[in-house]
């Protein structure tokens, strides 16, 4: 299912991750959907691979730093013929901030 299904019957796929003192998440940002058919009717949808960027913002006190922050993906995967439970995954991001030299 899309990020903005084509019926509020649907399950939306979101990505959310959880600011922290350290990064601070923006809105995600969903490739655009493609319509497949379900019984009679059509639904937006993604298919295969779907890359969802997070852009986010680092706190001006961070200093070089790694960090793993832990976050969802909720989606509800659909065939031509049905739709499946909607499910949670759990994801994981590894960021690396280094600030430049001399700031």
């Amino acid at each position: 299912m899309s990020d903005r299904p084509s019926d509020p019957s649907y399950i939306a796929t979101r990505v959310h991750f959880e600011d922290s003192g350290r990064v601070s998440w923006k809105e995600p940002r969903y490739p655009p959907s493609v319509s497949i058919q379900l019984d009679q009717t059509s639904i937006a949808t993604f298919q295969g691979e779907t890359m969802v960027s997070i852009p986010f913002v680092v706190a001006t006190d961070t200093g070089d730093a790694s960090g793993r922050f832990d976050g969802t993906v909720r989606y509800q995967a659909c065939t031509e013929s049905r739709c499946l439970f909607p499910v949670t995954r759990h994801v994981t991001a590894m960021i690396r901030i280094a600030r430049p030299q001399g700031e």
